[in-house]
């Protein structure tokens, strides 16, 4: 046994019974399911993860199922995030960050406002890292995680 935490991943409400499905082999059914009042997504809570690793995240990918995935720290890591959206072209983006990351928005921002010199500077470096570590709005994400599969069958 390793390092454990808690951990949290949110799903579209249309999607948590196969998301609970794709983790329950691994991790077993969740502590605790929180579906908010008018929010899109349903967030599974999971307790004492193996070093915040929840291996069937890769799975979510195969079946179109966007998420958010945070975990709290543990002694050997920080807390962290990564989150799975689809465009509406079909197309997978990963976003993630972690204090600990060498390339963590706050990390990318400081050195921006370090090495910049002129404002116009800074508003491009700030527009790469949002593109870098904000996820896409969860609007959608159903029907382009479909179009991001029916591709996937067209050119695998």
């Amino acid at each position: 046994m390793g390092d454990r935490t808690t951990c949290r991943v949110y799903v579209l409400k249309e999607h948590m019974d196969r998301a609970i499905a794709l983790i329950e082999p691994e991790e077993g059914e969740p502590s605790d399911i929180d579906q908010g009042i008018n929010l899109p997504w349903t967030c599974l809570y999971y307790e004492d993860v193996n070093y915040a690793c929840i291996d069937a995240l890769d799975e979510f990918l195969a079946e179109g199922i966007a998420y958010n995935f945070d975990w709290d720290q543990g002694s050997d890591f920080t807390q962290g995030e990564s989150h799975l959206r689809f465009t509406a072209e079909g197309e997978a983006v990963f976003t993630s960050d972690s204090p600990e990351n060498p390339s963590s928005y706050l990390t990318s921002i400081e050195k921006a406002l370090n090495s910049l010199t002129s404002v116009n500077e800074v508003r491009a470096c700030l527009v790469q890292i949002k593109a870098k570590h904000v996820p896409l709005p969860w609007d959608n994400q159903a029907e382009y995680g479909k179009i991001y599969r029916a591709r996937k069958l067209i050119q695998p």
